[in-house]
C-alpha cells in the first residue's frame, strides 16, 4: 500500500530532518497521518522548547510549512496546542464553529490525493464497506485506524484480512471539516493552527 511505501516514508524523512535543520533542532517528527476524503498527509511535530509563546508557534509553523510546500500539510501534537491554551474540553464546539467561519476556504489536494484515495477503497473493500464511503483518515498504528466521516463519532468494529488488522470508527464529517478548513485558513493566513483555534475560541 502506498502510505506504507519505502518512497513515502523516505520523502517525509527528508522533510523531517530538513525542518529540524531549519528549527535548529526544536521541531521533532512524530508521525504522518493520512486524510484521503481530502487528498491531504499531515505531518506531525513535538516542540523540544517547555516555554513558548502563541507568536512562536506562529512562526514554527511557518517554517515547517516552508519546507513541506504543496506537499504535506504540518501540525503540532496536541500538548503543544494545549500549552497555548486550546481547550480541548470545547474542541468539537470550536470545530464547528471553524465549519461555518471558514465555510469557503479552499482545500487544494496534495499530489498525493489519487494514491490516498485507492488505498482507501482497497481498505474499505477489505473490510466489505462501501468503496465511495469518505475516509477522514487512515492512522497506522499496532493496526490500521480507519476513521470514516458520518454523523457521529463511533466504533464500527475490527476486521482482519490475511495479515492485515483494520480497525473502524467513525466521526462527525462537519467537525472534520471545520478542521480541514481551518487548517487552510492558518496555512493562507501565514499564522499558527493554535492561533486560529484561539481566535475561535475567545471570540465564543
Amino acid at each position: 500500500m502506498f502510505i506504507t511505501s519505502e518512497q513515502l516514508n523516505k520523502r517525509i524523512l527528508t522533510i523531517s530532518e530538513e525542518i529540524a535543520t531549519k528549527s535548529s533542532g526544536k521541531l521533532k517528527y512524530e508521525e504522518f497521518v493520512a486524510c484521503p476524503c481530502y487528498g491531504q498527509i499531515v505531518l506531525r511535530f513535538s516542540l523540544a522548547d517547555d516555554s513558548f509563546s502563541i507568536s512562536d508557534i506562529d512562526q514554527y509553523e511557518n517554517i515547517m510549512r516552508a519546507c513541506a510546500g504543496d506537499e504535506f500539510l504540518v501540525d503540532f501534537m496536541g500538548n503543544v496546542y494545549r500549552s497555548c491554551g486550546v481547550d480541548y474540553g470545547r474542541i468539537d464546539e470550536l470545530l464547528s464553529i471553524c465549519s461555518d467561519r471558514y465555510g469557503n476556504e479552499a482545500i487544494v489536494p496534495s499530489p498525493y490525493a489519487d494514491l490516498l484515495q485507492e488505498d482507501a477503497k482497497e481498505l474499505l473493500d477489505l473490510c466489505g464497506l462501501p468503496t465511495d464511503y469518505p475516509v477522514w483518515e487512515i492512522q497506522l498504528e499496532e493496526c490500521i485506524r480507519l476513521l470514516l466521516m458520518g454523523e457521529e463519532k463511533k466504533e464500527m468494529g475490527s476486521f482482519r484480512k490475511g495479515k492485515t488488522d483494520i480497525q473502524v470508527s467513525s466521526v462527525n464529517a462537519g467537525l472534520c471539516n471545520g478542521l480541514m478548513r481551518a487548517t487552510f485558513h492558518a496555512k493562507n493566513c501565514g499564522v499558527s493552527l493554535a492561533r486560529v483555534l484561539l481566535e475561535v475560541q475567545k471570540a465564543k
